[in-house]
């Protein structure tokens, strides 16, 4: 089931694939998620696009008709002057969108192969499970996918939402991670998040066991209603599949006698 917000239809579960360290494990018991720095993604391609360009006479008119006003045809420097200013001021916006914002990058899948082996250690980390009717996923993008470069208008009065499909357009090879984008106004950042918004745990296939003790343990002290699924390759073909699972930490196992 989904629901719709802002003309985009958001899926009720959205997932995040994690390594198992210091930093992800802090961030379990904190409720809490990290926005990256586009500069840190391993795409090079990040937030790549092309200008669609206009002459200094078309990008005068549109500002101006939006006060009512006819502008004069202007001479040809003029034009140029006013189009090198506009392309100027899409660059200035781009750079100060990669050095300030950071992104939080999610998923539709749970069960991606490639995903599990780029992002969560080679199946040995977990996958958090997300409930978008929370705050937290009010303004989430979806990705595009595309053989080509998102273009930018100068217009400037729509850079800013033209730029933001930038940030969130990739190329079709990535179409399978089929990713949905949170993005804020500042990189390298925290944020805490409604713990009723977490809901489930994926282990990966190769988890060890100690880090699944671990992870249960911090949960008994966050939320007992987090479901845990266990991950298994499958038998017969490749693909992932995974088992809901209860996890008693030692020290309640010695309590009730069953180790």
């Amino acid at each position: 089931m989904r629901y719709e917000l802002e003309h985009r239809i958001i899926p009720n579960k959205l997932y995040k694939y994690q390594p198992v360290n210091n930093y992800t494990l802090a961030n379990l018991k904190n409720n809490q998620i990290w926005f990256s720095n586009v500069d840190d993604f391993n795409d090079p391609f990040e937030l790549r696009f092309n200008i669609d360009k206009r002459s200094g006479n078309d990008i005068l008119n549109d500002s101006l008709k939006r006060h009512g006003i006819t502008a004069p045809e202007l001479s040809k420097e003029k034009s140029d002057n006013i189009e090198k200013a506009a392309e100027k001021t899409v660059e200035e916006f781009a750079n100060n969108f990669k050095k300030y914002n950071g992104v939080s990058c999610f998923s539709e899948l749970y069960d991606n192969i490639l995903m599990w082996s780029h992002y969560a250690d080679k199946h040995s980390g977990f996958c958090l499970e997300f409930d978008t009717r929370y705050e937290l996923f009010n303004k989430i993008r979806k990705v595009n996918y595309s053989d080509d470069y998102p273009k930018i208008s100068l217009d400037i009065s729509k850079v800013g939402d033209k730029f933001l499909d930038s940030i969130c357009t990739k190329n079709k090879q990535w179409g399978y991670e089929k990713e949905w984008r949170l993005l804020h106004k500042e990189c390298n950042k925290l944020y805490v998040y409604d713990n009723k918004c977490l809901t489930g745990i994926y282990f990966g296939a190769k988890m060890p066991f100690v880090y699944k003790e671990i992870i249960s343990l911090i949960m008994r002290g966050q939320s007992r209603t987090v479901k845990f699924y266990e991950g298994f390759l499958s038998e017969k073909k490749y693909e992932l599949n995974f088992k809901q699972t209860e996890y008693t930490p030692y020290l309640e196992r010695t309590d009730i006698k069953i180790v």
